[in-house]
């Protein structure tokens, strides 16, 4: 469109220079129309000339930018998307470069992104590795003790074999735990949401923890004032609770409670689950929800798991557009989950 227009104005002043270049030949020679008609291939060639005149002298800038902007991207296309296009002016070359410079950076995002998730999965590669290694080892070693001791001491072979059917428990929980940490993170996982009261939903998951409450003799208590709903994967947001009531049970059973308060803040719900035992170490917070994490170093197998849980919550919830923190001290230990609120409201 600036082009246009400058090839417009390159005629108009042509035509003016042409107009101006017969008046002052008009007192030189009478009759201009004569000159005309003789010469009339000349006067196009010099029109010609001032066009090509006015529209580079109008148009230099917006070349010299032009070639200024091919530049840059001829080295983009060398691989430098380190490049950023300077923008003098908002027409459309100062558009035309804001928008490679966008692309660039976009582009620069998206191999960045591909990057880190190169780095995740090769991560995750050498993390299962490593984890599964130990428990594999385990299982070979107990099987050999069966098979040179199967004739000699019956006894013996029984206690490996319930230790066998132990390790192979932990192993299928530690392979669907990483599985499932997998499905979430790195998949288009499908969400099936349903509007669900939070109260309902956190009773019916505490209800089926009431066995395991009782083996270590404790209690729960739900303090919930309002009537809040969510928009969720149920299923998904049981897991999520379950892994931190478990976490919840397996710390803080010297507690001998957990209590868990329902409230509305920010058109956000929030689930605060507390217990009252051993603190969390401030340095361990910050990776308390990393994969393979256990802040507490001391923790066996059995008892401590493969640091999966909590990061699985945290996937489940960043998937629901929320969030889970928490906040631990001598006193008590909070696991907050935060959720958007379902609102009819618009």
């Amino acid at each position: 469109m600036r082009f246009f227009f400058i090839f417009i104005c390159s005629i108009v002043l042509a035509t003016l220079c042409i107009v101006f270049f017969q008046s002052a030949i008009s007192h030189v020679y009478g009759n201009t129309a004569e000159l005309e008609e003789k010469y009339s291939f000349l006067y196009f060639v010099i029109f010609l000339i001032f066009i090509s005149f006015f529209f580079f002298l109008l148009s230099k800038n917006m070349i010299t930018r032009l070639e200024q902007i091919n530049q840059n991207v001829k080295e983009i296309s060398k691989g430098n998307l380190d490049v950023q296009i300077q923008t003098m002016k908002n027409d459309e070359i100062g558009q035309l470069a804001t928008n490679i410079n966008k692309m660039t950076n976009s582009l620069k995002k998206s191999i960045e992104k591909e990057k880190l998730a190169q780095k995740m999965k090769n991560e995750m590669i050498s993390n299962i590795s490593h984890d599964l290694r130990t428990p594999v080892t385990s299982l070979i070693g107990y099987v050999d003790l069966i098979e040179r001791n199967f004739d000699v001491n019956k006894e013996n072979c029984q206690q490996y074999v319930r230790v066998v059917k132990r390790k192979s428990r932990e192993l299928k929980n530690q392979v669907d735990d990483l599985l499932e940490y997998c499905h979430i993170n790195y998949r288009e996982i499908q969400l099936h949401k349903e509007i669900v009261g939070v109260k309902q939903l956190v009773e019916q998951v505490m209800i089926d923890f009431i066995p395991q409450l009782e083996a270590v003799q404790m209690k729960f208590h739900i303090e919930c004032n309002q009537d809040l709903q969510i928009e969720a994967d149920i299923s998904l947001l049981v897991r999520l609770m379950q892994n931190v009531i478990s976490n919840s049970i397996s710390y803080g059973k010297s507690g001998k409670i957990i209590d868990i308060q329902i409230f509305q803040e920010n058109r956000n719900v929030k689930i605060n689950i507390k217990n009252y035992g051993k603190k969390i170490l401030q340095e361990d917070i910050p990776y308390i929800f990393e994969k393979f994490y256990r802040g507490e170093k001391s923790r066996s197998a059995h008892t401590g798991g493969k640091g999966m849980g909590l990061a699985i919550a945290k996937s489940i919830a960043n998937i629901h557009k929320g969030d889970i923190t928490v906040y631990s001290d001598d006193k008590e230990t909070i696991f907050t989950l935060i959720l958007p609120q379902y609102s009819t409201k618009p």
